[in-house]
């Protein structure tokens, strides 16, 4: 684990490298402080590696645990308690999913900063720096070559996708829970306290719609997936062409 925590590391800074030159290519900052747009209708996801290394550095105990804590059992207007999903997941159930995906992130605090910065998850990392803001309403002024409604962003070269790629390789090998997907405060907590995550599970606190997990090939951090998506065509044939250096219309 120790090994997977300091490569997931190496990424953090890689994926910093990229937001500091894009601010120097740009002259202005890649986030206006105490805004908070992306987090107010957006609880991202991680890997469950992710999880238990921001567990390792903010540790077991704490706001960021305590906010993810009151996060899983405020009822964010759900009716589902059922336990853990198994099997195919019903049409009520991934509307209540939908629902939550778009709650405020619990790790923005009052201030609007965001509680668990310096271990934040890859997607947020990505966002605004390999990927744009698409819909959302970024108030960050434009830089050299931006208008306002267009932001440059970092393009993602395929040595970092491969480092990504071969780091979830390594993981899933290890542990395929470590690759598994879900609401950040939801694999926060339960890497924090497993025993209280269980506790509540079996007496039904927690909405089902919170303990969806995924298993997914891609995490949707690149910009030419998002575009795929938005032209109905399936990100993982561009990732697939991607990895093996084929070209991406």
């Amino acid at each position: 684990m120790i090994k997977a925590f300091r490569t997931l590391q190496g990424i953090h800074t890689v994926l910093n490298a990229g937001a500091r030159l894009l601010e120097e290519t740009t002259g202005v900052s890649t986030c206006v402080s105490n805004c908070g747009k992306c987090c107010e209708e957006n609880t991202v996801q991680c890997m469950g590696i992710e999880a238990l290394n921001m567990v390792s550095a903010l540790g077991t105990v704490g706001q960021a645990v305590d906010l993810a804590e009151g996060w899983l059992l405020e009822d964010h207007g759900l009716r589902l308690y059922t336990g853990i999903p198994r099997g195919v997941i019903f049409q009520e159930l991934l509307q209540e999913w939908k629902a939550v995906t778009k709650s405020r992130c619990p790790f923005m605090k009052a201030n609007k900063e965001c509680q668990i910065y310096k271990e934040r998850p890859l997607t947020c990392r990505t966002y605004g720096i390999y990927r744009d803001t698409f819909g959302i309403d970024c108030p960050r002024p434009p830089g050299k070559g931006e208008t306002l409604t267009q932001h440059a962003i970092v393009p993602a070269g395929p040595d970092l996708k491969r480092f990504i790629h071969d780091f979830k390789q390594s993981c899933a090998a290890k542990n395929p829970g470590w690759v598994k997907r879900g609401f950040a405060p939801t694999l926060l907590f339960r890497a924090a306290k497993p025993d209280k995550f269980k506790e509540y599970i079996d007496n039904n606190r927690i909405a089902s719609a919170k303990l969806i997990g995924m298993e997914m090939d891609i995490d949707l951090l690149w910009q030419n997936q998002l575009d795929a998506l938005r032209q109905g065509v399936n990100p993982m044939e561009v990732i697939q062409r991607e990895m093996v250096g084929g070209p991406v219309k």
